[in-house]
């Protein structure tokens, strides 16, 4: 009898084990998720500011006119805006 208890008490702290392991792998990668998120926001609206302020721009050091910085600001944000990294899907998964 207890040896049978002793396996399913150790089969629960097994599996409560895993979960708390599966919890941290998602806690991680929604961190780093944050991180991105928060990096291209922090890029996009820097980039709105020297949009809105052309002499930021020239502070800013990015070796393009004042005058010009919109001209190329713009596109350069939409293209941002597309250059997501997509996950690489193996065959014969289900995602």
């Amino acid at each position: 009898m207890d040896t049978k208890i002793a396996i399913i008490s150790e089969l629960i702290s097994s599996i409560a084990l895993i979960g708390v392991f599966i919890t941290l792998l998602l806690e991680s990668r929604q961190l780093r998720t944050s991180q991105l998120q928060a990096s291209r926001v922090i890029q996009a609206e820097l980039t709105r500011l020297a949009m809105d302020y052309p002499d930021i721009a020239s502070a800013m050091g990015f070796g393009i006119s004042s005058e010009d910085y919109r001209k190329y600001a713009f596109p350069g944000l939409i293209l941002d805006g597309t250059r997501r990294p997509q996950r690489k899907v193996k065959e014969g998964s289900s995602r």
